[in-house]
């Protein structure tokens, strides 16, 4: 079966002929383009720098599509369990965008366990906060 035909040209001699391919139909279109393979891996949630608690979820960000909310507390992302937020922030940072994460999170009472597929981290999320190295890199000179 045929989805559709790509038509392009082809130069022969002094003129051009319609060259009609056709495209068959269980090739996927790219509906979004692939994730920049170098770019840090990012949530959208704001968190307290004291607990592991999340104090905004950012609206459209992952982390509001997973189901993530404000007040609660992050107590493992796949397999580490964090102690810091600056660890769950280097180790959301480590990811690639697309990954996905297992997020598991203290919601009251209860533990609910969450997949957020990560984008990439915007610029202005580092605005003002000393650049986060890649854990490959060494650290700044002093």
């Amino acid at each position: 079966m045929v989805l559709g035909l790509v038509v392009w040209s082809c130069i022969i001699g002094t003129g051009s002929l319609p060259v009609m391919t056709p495209v068959p139909a269980g090739v996927p279109e790219r509906s979004e383009p692939s994730p920049d393979p170098t770019a840090r891996g990012y949530m959208g949630v704001v968190l307290n720098m004291e607990t592991l608690a999340i104090e905004a979820v950012e609206p459209g960000k992952p982390a509001a599509r997973a189901g993530l909310q404000p007040q609660d507390i992050i107590v493992r992302v796949n397999q580490f369990h964090p102690q810091t937020t600056q660890q769950v922030i280097d180790y959301v940072c480590s990811c690639r965008p697309g990954a996905i994460l297992e997020v598991e999170v203290r919601r009251g009472s209860e533990r609910k366990i969450f997949q957020v597929r990560l984008i990439a981290r915007p610029q202005e999320a580092d605005r003002g906060r000393p650049p986060i190295p890649y854990p490959d890199e060494p650290p700044p000179p002093e």
